[in-house]
């Protein structure tokens, strides 16, 4: 989607290796969040590329197979819908 981001994101303890933005110990999604918003906003600026956050984000703790496949099938095909967006020009 051109003007956000869908991210799953596991926590599971038996991970050894981490992306350098990860905390490698249990910590609050904000900090994981904020550790990928930190990440991604030095890339950018380091490449030029102009973009800007939004303040907040929006969870969901996915409970169960059914309502992964739903998530997922929403992500999958998020795009299709981007023309209907309020954001779209």
């Amino acid at each position: 989607m051109p003007n956000h981001v869908h991210a799953l994101i596991t926590i599971d303890d038996n991970i050894r290796t981490h992306a350098p933005c990860v905390p490698t110990e249990r910590t609050c999604l904000s900090v994981i969040v904020g550790g990928l918003k930190r990440a991604v906003t030095i890339f950018a600026r380091r490449n030029g590329i102009e973009f800007g956050w939004q303040g907040r984000y929006h969870d969901h703790i996915i409970r169960g197979f059914e309502d992964y496949r739903k998530i997922l099938e929403y992500i999958e095909t998020n795009i299709i819908r981007w023309s209907n967006d309020c954001f779209y020009r």
